[in-house]
């Protein structure tokens, strides 16, 4: 890599250039198969073929089919406010191209320019410090190929991906704000904070809290406080239309009764903080330590080198309370913090780790200036250090193999990388050495922890999509996949979601005959084997038929009144709801949308819907507004007796509120672009 001549390069260009060919290199498999999307080699599943795709697939076919901004999403688990829910991203600005390009390539091309994102932001905000090019380079290397980084794109996780590359972002924008004083700052500070929390609303916390106790540290004056307070208001004000609308749909969902055990879920164990040190090769994402040896060191030597003692204080003990965080209930700091309102939504306290993946970066900064100013280990004591860390790196590669009777590939990688660093500091050329080392150990790493997948196509939605009228499906076995579905335009009664409204999970237990045992981002629960785990559970067609579902896809047979045997495919089962009560009761469909359904009432006096109840569906009688009441979970109107059309719309005014606060917040935003003053 032609480290040296980057800085003879065009400024403009030369950093986000060098990034993008980076995340080309860390995302190898994107570029080889842009055309596929990219897994983990090792997961069965993958969230952005559950979530990211099929909402993408939703999000086009509101557009392009029903000429509608996508608010309500028919789509799972009978219906749920699209606009509230933060995984559909619908209010992220970049998550738009997926309209325009075609998929999953524009999720490889999002996660490019994203990585690349990461890097340059980890750059510019070295370069705001006043550190020279190679140095910043080192913190943008590490950064943008965090090992937990990439594992967490090969779970499909997307949005944290997004969300995570504006971090370096929000924190250069705080450090040129207590340098300069101006509100102009302040604004950037706001903006990429809030399009960090757009990306993703869990990730955005983090962020924030991160930013907050940076700029304290750096500036605690009145002038400071000042600044930090504008700064969150307008950053309140930017995503009100996501975080207004998304409590209201928190409220009413199960999320709200997590136990402090199902909100650690994932939590990290502490034998794997052993990940600094040897890498989990192919390793789970929530359990990825691992940083790099070389990064690691040049973060050792930065804390111990740099003359920012309040920096480095600050970010070492950012490091270590994230860390503590990460391993969850068992540590304590993650239960003291839980028990505030709303702290257990924060699921997963290992993705805390980012956070040390952060101060890391920022510490090596240090460090690579430190080396590139002449620092070396020189003196006896730093020979016979040297002699016996790469002693005691190579035995326990060697001894390790022996006694598993296998090579241990991450034993090996580490002792390569700590025979790498020991010598490269001890040459002259240091700093070049350094950086190839840490390119090299990142991208083999990362290259266990990716790949691309062949997505086939299913016969069994080609099968259902050819059967006429407006209907749902539910399987016990996940026999349809989500994305599978929505493309197909099938709507399923289960589904995957981290927000389930309260009310239809209720229903769903009883209807699935599969007992809720606590929290579960499936409806329903899998607890096993997915395509056998329900198998003894026995379904109630009738309130099945109820929510209009038509077929039940199984792996396995079920004997239950009202289903029967109508076809099968491969090893799927279709089963035909004979108790299925139509989409409608009491009238006839006459058109369906997913915000707009027109109905002609048959004169019995009450029209029950076999669509979700949620606020801000209005109805309309022959056009006269009627009062929408729920009847159990679905939408009841009481029409009158003769003949009579009804109409029923979403109109969240809640989302209006959050959309008109968050233009006010972009009105302010540009007029602070436009006419930047000192606060």
């Amino acid at each position: 890599m032609p480290f040296c001549h980057l800085a003879t390069l065009p400024r403009r260009f030369a950093a986000p250039l060098f990034f993008i060919a980076w995340a080309c290199l860390t995302l190898w498999p994107a570029v080889l198969h842009p055309g596929q999307p990219l897994a983990h080699p090792k997961s069965q599943f993958s969230d952005l073929l559950i979530s990211h795709w099929p909402n993408a697939e939703f999000l086009r076919r509101s557009l392009f089919e029903f000429h509608q901004f996508p608010l309500w999403n028919p789509s799972i688990l009978g219906g749920a406010p699209f606009a509230a829910d933060p995984l559909a991203g619908l209010w992220y600005p970049p998550n738009w191209l997926t309209v325009i390009l075609p998929l999953p390539f524009a999720f490889n091309f999002l996660l490019l320019l994203h990585l690349a994102w990461a890097g340059w932001g980890m750059y510019r905000w070295a370069r705001a410090d006043g550190f020279g090019v190679m140095p910043a380079l080192v913190g943008g290397l590490a950064f943008a190929a965090m090992p937990k980084l990439i594992a967490h794109i090969g779970a499909g996780h997307v949005s944290l991906a997004y969300a995570v590359a504006w971090t370096p972002w929000i924190m250069r924008n705080v450090e040129c704000r207590t340098q300069s004083l101006s509100s102009f700052i302040v604004h950037r500070s706001s903006l990429a904070w809030a399009m960090c929390f757009l990306a993703d609303a869990r990730w955005g916390v983090y962020a924030g809290v991160v930013m907050a106790a940076w700029w304290l540290a750096r500036d605690r004056s009145r002038v400071g406080v000042r600044g930090l307070g504008i700064c969150i208001t307008l950053f309140l004000l930017l995503t009100a239309v996501l975080w207004l609308p998304m409590l209201e749909f928190v409220r009413r969902s199960s999320r709200t009764a997590l136990t402090m055990e199902e909100a650690g879920v994932f939590s990290l164990p502490a034998n794997h903080l052993i990940g600094l040190l040897a890498p989990d090769l192919g390793g789970f994402q929530e359990y990825m330590t691992y940083l790099g040896i070389a990064p690691l060191a040049f973060a050792l030597s930065g804390a111990g080198a740099s003359r920012n003692r309040v920096g480095i204080l600050t970010m070492i003990m950012l490091a270590l309370i994230s860390t503590w965080w990460a391993l969850g209930p068992s540590a304590g700091l993650f239960t003291w913090f839980a028990r505030a309102p709303g702290l257990t939504l924060l699921r997963v306290p290992s993705r805390a780790w980012f956070i040390v993946g952060l101060a890391v970066s920022w510490l090596a900064v240090r460090g690579a200036a430190a080396v590139e100013e002449g620092w070396r280990l020189k003196g006896r004591a730093w020979n016979l250090a040297s002699v016996g860390l790469i002693a005691a790196a190579w035995t326990l590669a060697l001894g390790g193999s022996a006694v598993a009777q296998r090579p241990l590939g991450n034993l090996f990688a580490t002792a390569f990388a700590i025979t790498g660093v020991m010598i490269a500091l001890r040459l002259k050329p240091a700093l070049p050495i350094m950086i190839a080392i840490t390119a090299i150990e990142l991208l083999i790493v990362n290259s266990t922890l990716i790949e691309s997948w062949a997505v086939a196509h299913s016969p069994i939605a080609d099968w259902l999509k050819s059967q006429p009228g407006v209907w749902r499906v539910y399987s016990p076995s996940y026999s349809l996949t989500q994305l599978d579905a929505a493309q197909a335009g099938i709507e399923q009664a289960d589904g995957v979601n981290p927000i389930q409204l309260r009310d239809t999970a209720t229903f769903m237990e009883a209807a699935t005959g599969v007992a809720r045992t606590g929290y579960s981002v499936t409806l329903p629960p899998f607890n096993g084997e997915v395509a056998t785990a329900n198998a003894d559970a026995v379904p109630s067609a009738g309130l099945l038929g109820a929510m209009n579902v038509r077929f039940v896809l199984s792996e396995f047979d079920i004997d239950a009144e009202g289903l029967e045997l109508q076809e099968q495919i491969g090893d799927t089962r279709i089963y035909r709801n004979t108790f299925d009560g139509g989409r409608v009761n009491g009238g006839e469909l006459v058109s369906w949308s997913p915000n707009r359904i027109v109905i002609a009432a048959d004169g019995s006096g009450r029209v029950r819907l076999a669509e979700v109840w949620y606020p801000g569906w209005a109805a309309s009688v022959d056009g006269v507004p009627a009062v929408v009441e729920g009847d159990g979970i679905f939408r009841s109107v009481t029409a009158g007796e003769g003949s009579r059309e009804i109409v029923f719309e979403f109109r969240p005014v809640i989302v209006w509120i959050g959309l008109a606060l968050s233009l006010i917040g972009l009105l302010v935003s540009i007029a602070l672009f436009r006419w930047p003053r000192i606060v």
